[in-house]
């Protein structure tokens, strides 16, 4: 059963441009925890910045992507339940800072490798390829950021 099916294993249906809207909201609590943390100071305040500017980018992407294809995904819907593990681990972000730069790091590389799940879930479940492409593209890019921020994170750490 894929994570976040609920006991019965029936999968709710959803409308495609809510799941993109429930992922944009993801990002954004991201994104206010991230810049909150970089209110803080401190040596790790450039990094939550940082990262609090890429949630920020993915959330406008994603706002684009309703946008643009409001009219056609307007319709389409796909069987699919929210990763209750996501909705944990983004209430731990806003309740539990870190403490520094590595666990801040690692926070945001954990959260970045459950959006990449959540994201490539919903593409496995998507009722049309052009719906399909629209998920794995976001999850491409997921991955390609958190790729870029593992390796300067690596070379930081040095």
């Amino acid at each position: 059963m894929p994570a976040g099916t609920p006991a019965g294993g029936i999968l709710a249906f959803t409308q495609v441009t809510d799941l993109l809207q429930r992922t944009a909201g993801y990002h954004g609590r991201a994104r206010r925890a991230f810049a909150r943390w970089g209110r803080r100071g401190g040596a790790s305040a450039h990094l939550a910045q940082f990262l609090a500017g890429e949630e920020e980018d993915m959330m406008r992407e994603l706002r684009a992507l309703d946008e643009a294809h409001r009219l056609t995904l307007g319709e389409a819907w796909l069987q699919f339940e929210p990763d209750e593990a996501l909705d944990v681990e983004l209430a731990a972000l806003e309740t539990e800072p870190p403490t520094g730069f590595e666990s801040i790091g690692s926070r945001a590389l954990d959260l970045d490798e459950r959006l990449c799940g959540y994201l490539g879930r919903a593409a496995a479940m998507a009722p049309t390829p052009g719906v399909r492409e629209i998920f794995e593209g976001l999850e491409r890019r997921e991955r390609d950021h958190r790729k870029r921020l593992a390796g300067f994170l690596s070379e930081t750490l040095m």
